[in-house]
């Protein structure tokens, strides 16, 4: 099959994937954070808190789109990452990213039960 040759310019820099990479790692905070925004904030401290998250989500979304239109290859991150700062650069952010999210599921376990515990009518452990 003849592989066609990409005629994108080559619009990222490393801030940019940067970026991109710190809002991957972000977009999990909020979920892990959110019974401890309840706690502190109260229920309309969380309720902001959401609104002011969406919102900053919303244009990594929409970041996403821009990145995703401009570069249709299928890969995400990697693909954004080796445009911007080329193989090894991306090697590199491509396996932080990877970690990441390796390191969150390392804890998924007390995650999940800590939403069960939250969703239990009695607050007992299940």
């Amino acid at each position: 099959m003849e592989q066609k040759k990409s005629e994108f310019n080559k619009v990222l820099n490393a801030w940019d994937v940067l970026v991109i990479a710190f809002g991957a790692m972000i977009g999990w905070g909020w979920v892990v954070s959110t019974g401890g925004w309840i706690e502190k904030g109260g229920v309309l401290g969380a309720a902001l808190g959401f609104v002011i998250g969406g919102i900053m989500i919303f244009f990594v979304g929409m970041t996403y789109a821009e990145l995703t239109a401009a570069m249709p290859q299928c890969g995400g991150e990697h693909v954004f990452s080796y445009r911007a700062m080329g193989a090894t650069g991306s090697f590199i952010c491509t396996w932080m990213i990877v970690l990441g999210y390796v390191s969150f599921s390392y804890d998924y376990h007390l995650f999940m039960a800590g939403i069960f515990e939250g969703l239990s009518v009695y607050g007992s452990r299940i």
